[in-house]
């Protein structure tokens, strides 16, 4: 079995400059229109309804040093990579995923070899929830099963304030043998294998964190 990190961007100033790098659209920029950054926010983690997001471009804080890895105004579950990172993940096994192209434009250059990372990731009902723990605020909850929960979240945590203390995957789901998932909702952690973490690693990838302390626990 797969041992798994949690992978974000990083917030160190020493290797990013500042947090985030990337802080709004460039001037100009069409925020209402179908497929922009906007819209493309929306569709975190699902699919999205379009396929040509315009993502041109990306303005970098004055301060921002450019990484493999940017810090920016798209929430989580994806990520704004380079080239040089989109190269590896196309090397290991990750569930559905899509590749849009970017641009990032900081002290008049424009870096056109990025893209946004759409990571499509869903496996709540591979949860053993009997095994599992979750809070919202200061109260803990437990589930006899996914549709248990699902009812709860549909009617109690309609604004999705349930995060999760443990989570615990069934041993089916390591049949996928995935180097990269995400379980969504509860825990929107990015997880990657140990054999995809030793490749950002040796090949000396920027601006990223591990995350050691994660809800998963595996059995």
């Amino acid at each position: 079995m797969k041992e798994y990190f949690g992978l974000t961007e990083s917030a160190e100033d020493k290797i990013i400059g500042t947090y985030p790098q990337l802080v709004d659209m460039i001037e100009g920029y069409d925020y209402e229109a179908n497929n922009s950054v906007n819209n493309l926010q929306i569709y975190r983690g699902i699919e999205p309804p379009f396929t040509n997001p315009n993502l041109d471009g990306f303005k970098a804080a004055k301060g921002a040093k450019i990484t493999d890895i940017m810090s920016g105004p798209i929430g989580g579950r994806g990520f704004i990579l380079s080239n040089r990172v989109k190269s590896i993940f196309e090397k290991f096994k990750i569930p559905k995923h899509y590749f849009f192209e970017a641009k990032i434009y900081h002290k008049n250059i424009c870096y056109d070899n990025y893209y946004w990372f759409h990571l499509v990731s869903d496996y709540r009902q591979f949860v053993d929830y009997k095994k599992s723990e979750f809070y919202k605020g200061k109260d803990l909850f437990k589930f006899d099963n996914y549709d248990e929960y699902l009812k709860f979240s549909e009617i109690t945590d309609r604004h999705g304030f349930l995060m999760a203390e443990k989570v615990v995957l069934s041993r089916s789901f390591y049949l996928s043998d995935f180097d990269m998932f995400m379980i969504s909702n509860f825990d929107q952690t990015i997880y990657i294998s140990d054999s995809l973490r030793a490749e950002l690693s040796v090949s000396k990838i920027s601006g990223y964190e591990l995350i050691t302390q994660v809800p998963l626990v595996m059995y």
